[in-house]
């Protein structure tokens, strides 16, 4: 869900499960989600190993099958933090520039 703006000085509510693919799916196949780290190429693995979306799969699975979290938990909740410290500013700033 989001605001989009359609007409200036008028903002619409969005909510429409496509718009937003773009942004997630690099980020999704490019990750430890589908495959082991060790079955990616070599090329890939230092991208994949250190980004979001493995960190947070990394940890969760961790958890829910009872193995060791070695810092995936944390490096999960540092990444989170980061994304809203970035993201949370500048989606205010729009928001105050729309309402």
């Amino acid at each position: 869900m989001g605001l989009r703006l359609h007409r200036p000085g008028r903002a619409e509510l969005r909510d429409r499960p496509g718009d937003d693919v773009s942004l997630i799916f690099p980020l999704t196949f490019a990750s430890t989600i589908f495959i082991p780290l060790y079955k990616l190429p070599h090329w890939m693995q230092g991208f994949a190993n250190n980004q979001p979306v493995s960190q947070a799969t990394d940890a969760v699975r961790s958890l829910m099958l009872g193995y060791p979290v070695g810092n995936h938990v944390w490096m999960s909740l540092i990444w989170s933090a980061g994304i809203i410290a970035v993201l949370a500013p500048l989606a205010v700033n729009q928001f105050r520039k729309v309402a």
